[in-house]
């Protein structure tokens, strides 16, 4: 007769390395979150906001150019709040836009909230990609309608919100398209932008 075998379980001990672990973890996460913060305080806020508390930013040349980015930003919100300023009234327009080959352009009006513009253009030399929409500086985006290889189109835009609203136009072709677009309507400007 064969003896039953006799078993015992033996519960796994912790190496030191394993009890070390989380220890190391919380070494690398405060690292980590320091690292960060330097960056941020170093590097990102002189850069994109001109605030440079460490003095860094002034030495490695990155507050002017957040000095520069904050004139322009102030200077974008200048011009748009005078562009929906006061009064707009019906206006009509022809404008003439020349895309280069594999090259975009956009155009767009200056509309306030609930105004309306007609509009309708044609593409001469080739066909073009393209969509109405409207975009915010701070957020918000809206698009009208949009469209691929086309020669012309026509519609009505009712603007959603103040802002920028229009064409992007952009031509895959070999050769220049030049797109006639007329608008009327509610509008403050037609305006090629940057």
């Amino acid at each position: 007769m064969s003896k039953p075998i006799e078993t015992s379980s033996v519960a796994p001990t912790d190496s030191p390395e394993r009890e070390a672990l989380p220890q190391a973890n919380r070494r690398s996460l405060s690292f980590a979150a320091a690292l960060l913060l330097f960056l941020t305080l170093a590097a990102v806020l002189p850069a994109e906001y001109a605030f440079d508390p460490t003095g860094l930013g002034r030495l490695l040349g990155l507050t002017p150019m957040g000095e520069l980015k904050q004139k322009l930003a102030r200077a974008a919100e200048e011009e748009a709040k005078l562009a929906f300023d006061g009064p707009s009234k019906e206006r009509t327009d022809t404008t003439t836009i020349r895309v280069p080959p594999t090259g975009s352009v956009e155009v767009k009006l200056a509309m306030s909230k609930g105004a309306k513009a007609n509009f309708e253009w044609t593409a001469e030399g080739g066909t073009v990609s393209f969509e109405t929409h409207v975009d915010k500086r701070r957020g918000g985006y809206h698009s009208y309608g949009k469209g691929e290889n086309q020669s012309s189109d026509k519609g009505r835009i009712v603007a959603v919100f103040n802002g920028y609203h229009g064409w992007y136009f952009k031509n895959d072709g070999p050769s220049e398209v030049v797109i006639t677009l007329q608008t009327s309507g509610d509008y403050r400007e037609v305006k090629r932008m940057q």
